[in-house]
C-alpha cells in the first residue's frame, strides 16, 4: 500500500523548488522506508516510534524544522490531515469527519488554522491513477481533470479523494500540491499479471485491466 514515506517522496520529486532543499530528506525517507519494512517483517507490527505517532512530546512537535509536508487522505467518512517534518515527526494531525464527502469547510478551516497550515507542500492520496498516472505528479488543471474522468474506475473512493484536493486547495492555494496515486504501486505489473481472461478485443476496446 501508498505509506506516508511514498507520499513525502513523490512530493519532493514533483516540486521542483523542493529537489534540491529537500534532498536529504528525501534519502532519510527512503532509508526509513526500508528499515520499517525490515522491521515490520521480522516483528510483525510497526517499529516502537510509529506505534505510538500523534502522541509525541511536545517537545518533539514543536520542533522547528526546514520543511514540512501536508498529507491529505480522504477515507470513507472522515478526512486524514497530517504534518511530518524532515525526520518524519508528525508535527500536528486532525482528522474531520466527512460522511459522504462532505467536507465542514468551516471544521477544516480551524483545522488549517493550527500547524497544519504552515506546510511548505501538500501530498494527496489519490486512489487512482488509470493508466496515464503511473507515478506522483504535481497537480495542475489538465491533471486534475484526468483525475475527475477517472471517476467510473473507482465510483466509491475517487470522488472522496476529488472532494478533498477541492476543499484543501481553497484553503491553501498558494501551496504545490501532488498527488499520490494507489494504484502506481502496481504501475509496473507485467501484461500476463494485469491482463483479464477476457476476449483481447473487450479489454483493447473498453481498456479493462487489473490494477
Amino acid at each position: 500500500d501508498l505509506d506516508r514515506f511514498h507520499l513525502v517522496m513523490d512530493v519532493i520529486d514533483r516540486v521542483p523548488d523542493l529537489r534540491e532543499r529537500a534532498s536529504h530528506l528525501r534519502q532519510h525517507m527512503s532509508d526509513e522506508r526500508l528499515r520499517h519494512r525490515a522491521y515490520t517483517r521480522e516483528h510483525g507490527d510497526d517499529p516502537p516510534e510509529l506505534a505510538g505517532r500523534g502522541r509525541a512530546p511536545r517537545a518533539r512537535r514543536a520542533r522547528v524544522s526546514a520543511m514540512r509536508v501536508l498529507v491529505v487522505n480522504a477515507g470513507s467518512s472522515s478526512l486524514k490531515l497530517t504534518l511530518l517534518d524532515d525526520a518524519d515527526a508528525v508535527l500536528a494531525e486532525r482528522e474531520l469527519p466527512a460522511p459522504r464527502s462532505q467536507i465542514d469547510e468551516h471544521a477544516l478551516r480551524e483545522a488549517l488554522d493550527s500547524p497544519l497550515g504552515e506546510a511548505q507542500a501538500v501530498g494527496h492520496r489519490i486512489v487512482h491513477g488509470g493508466e496515464r498516472f503511473r507515478s506522483a505528479v504535481q497537480i495542475d488543471a489538465g491533471v486534475e481533470s484526468a483525475m475527475r474522468e477517472l471517476c467510473d474506475l473507482a465510483p466509491l473512493h475517487q470522488p472522496k479523494s476529488l472532494a478533498a484536493l477541492d476543499a484543501v486547495t481553497a484553503q491553501l492555494p498558494q501551496l504545490p500540491a501532488v498527488a499520490c496515486f494507489d494504484t502506481a504501486f502496481h504501475a509496473t505489473l507485467p501484461a500476463p499479471a494485469f491482463t483479464y481472461a477476457l476476449p483481447a478485443q473487450w479489454n483493447e476496446r473498453w481498456g479493462l485491466r487489473r490494477y
